[in-house]
């Protein structure tokens, strides 16, 4: 990407914001519902800590299993 092309970008998303929202289904023009983003931001939450919460249970049940196996 040239620099001219950069600045063009650059000045087009300073002077039209409207035209460079970040999500077009979470703040539609017309004043749609933020539903959609609660949920994303609940599932951006909540999926790292069952992931973690997933392999520390498995981890812990694997222990187990090998000390009883000797």
């Amino acid at each position: 990407m040239t620099k001219a092309t950069l600045f063009l970008l650059t000045a087009l998303a300073v002077l039209l914001p409207q035209s460079v929202w970040a999500c077009a289904v979470c703040f539609s023009g017309a004043g749609g519902s933020l539903n959609a983003y609660y949920i994303a931001t609940a599932l951006m939450m909540f999926i790292p800590i069952f992931l973690i919460g997933g392999f520390v249970y498995w981890l812990v049940r694997k222990s187990r299993q090998a000390g009883s196996e000797l």
